[in-house]
């Protein structure tokens, strides 16, 4: 069995220990539409918003990060997006990234498992603002948990490309074969496994307290 032993968790963000809030996409375009008008975009509308937040999307490995969604609502808008107009509307997006995603219940309690068993833990994430996981984190005091933190706005990749477990385990200074990957989504499940980590669990939140007891029992199997 010692050959089986992990030293590391990666660990999703989204779906495992948070959440958006149901107002979050409304309150989004929201708060774009009042910039827009503030810097008098005079055509912008509610619904001209929600077709430029439809298309921000990029596809393949490189996840869009959050600068680049903000001046290609500009760009949509006949706006040519210059830097400082662009920080504007990217100030203003990300302070409703973090006022609207909240810790799930047992966030904390899945982190204290994983201290427990004493791994070093980091955060895999597929987010569009580090900035934003960052400042989520610090403010519901689950920062202190994490030895790394990755998301595809600073790797420049998404899960299930191999790319970002390399990046947190490379700053762990983990080996594959000793890290074991918590996530929410099936294909990010097989991502980790087709990395080389050990093994990999899909964290299946709609069962709630179960789930709980399945992530438990997933860490004690390798430590």
């Amino acid at each position: 069995m010692s050959g089986r032993r992990a030293r590391a968790l990666l660990i999703d963000y989204g779906g495992v220990l948070y959440a958006e809030s149901k107002d979050f996409r409304e309150s989004l375009r929201s708060s774009i539409l009042k910039y827009l008008l503030r810097i008098e975009v005079s055509d912008a509308s509610m619904e001209s918003v929600g077709d430029a937040m439809k298309s921000w999307s990029l596809e393949g490995p490189v996840e869009q990060e959050i600068g680049y969604a903000a001046a290609h609502v500009l760009a949509k808008h006949g706006v040519t997006p210059k830097p400082s107009v662009v920080k504007g509307l990217e100030a203003v997006m990300k302070a409703q990234v973090i006022l609207n995603t909240e810790p799930l219940p047992w966030a904390e309690q899945l982190l204290k498992i994983a201290a427990d068993a004493g791994l070093r833990v980091a955060l895999a994430s597929n987010h569009w603002c580090h900035e934003c996981v960052l400042a989520t984190m610090e403010r519901d005091g689950l920062l202190k948990y994490f030895d790394a933190i990755i998301t595809s706005d600073l790797v420049g990749y998404c899960k299930p490309d191999k790319h970002i477990y390399e990046a947190a385990l490379r700053l762990l200074r983990v080996e594959p074969s000793k890290a074991i990957f918590v996530d929410d989504n099936d294909a990010n499940v097989e991502g980790a496994l087709n990395a080389g980590l050990l093994d990999a669990h899909r964290f299946a939140r709609e069962l709630g307290a179960e789930a709980l007891r399945g992530f438990k029992d997933f860490i004690l199997r390798y430590v």
